[in-house]
Formats: structure tokens, sequence, C-alpha cells
């Protein structure tokens, strides 16, 4: 079992179940009492399960982000007649919800920063060279003198 489908069946198990358009609502309405508290420790749990999942190699960062996208884009529609607990989702899931665009920056800024290391490596690796090619040039200057001098034949 996946891990999205474990939480959603552990969590709520009638959660993709065509039956049951708002599954959340009905847990909540079940309790008899439907708490913005309750609501944020139940998206916490999920949060930090799958930060967890993360830190465990189970999930890529990737991955993690687009279920918690996921369960914004779910909450939207299981509260649509209650925005105040999609507006409670969405205080605890957009800040960890990261735009295509700052995705990108983030990557192009990390691509140039392993581009500058490259050419730094690059440079150290052509000095090296030279080094060696000086070395090489002295112990070939030494080695025609030894020749010459009759030392090495």
């Amino acid at each position: 079992m996946d891990f999205a489908m474990q939480h959603c069946t552990s969590m709520e198990p009638e959660f993709l179940s065509p039956l049951h358009p708002s599954p959340l609502l009905s847990y909540f309405k079940i309790q008899k009492q439907i708490n913005a508290k309750e609501l944020t420790s139940f998206v916490e749990k999920i949060i930090v399960d799958l930060e967890e999942e993360v830190r465990n190699g189970i999930l890529s960062l990737q991955e993690s982000e687009d279920l918690i996208l996921l369960l914004t884009k779910a909450s939207a529609h299981i509260f649509a007649k209650h925005l105040h607990y999609h507006k409670e989702v969405l205080h605890l899931t957009e800040p960890l919800i990261k735009l295509h665009s700052i995705r990108i920056d983030e990557l192009e800024q990390e691509s140039k920063q392993k581009d500058t290391i490259i050419a730094q490596k690059n440079c150290e690796i052509a000095q090296k060279d030279n080094e060696l090619t000086l070395k090489n040039l002295e112990i070939n200057h030494l080695q025609k003198l030894l020749a010459d001098n009759g030392i090495l034949c």
C-alpha cells in the first residue's frame, strides 16, 4: 500500500470512496463537533508523517510537496461549504508548497553554484596539470644532463 493510501485509510477509511464525497467533514461530524483545533491537529499529523517519510527516504521532497498540494486541493473540495476550515488547512499547508517559479529559481541558483564549483575544480586541475608539465620538463632536463655526462645511458 502506498504512503498516500496508507495515511488516507488510517485517518478516514472512506477517504477515497465516491459514496462519501466529504469524508473529512463526516469525520468531524461524527465527533458531533467540528473543531478547528482537531482539524489543525489532523493536518499537522499528516505533515509530520510526510516529513518523517522524507527523512527516512521513503518519499522524495517533491513527492511530499505533491501530497501536501493534493491535501490542499482536496480541502478546497471537502470544505467547499465550510471555508473557514479550508482556510485553516491553507494556513498549515501553504508555507510548505513552493511555486514552480520559486523551485526553478532555486534549481537555477543551485546549478550556478555547482557550475562555480566545477569551474574552480577545473582551475585547480589546470594548475596541477601545469605543475606536472613543469616537473616533467625538469625531469627531462635532468635526464639529458645525466646522459650528456655519461651517467645515464
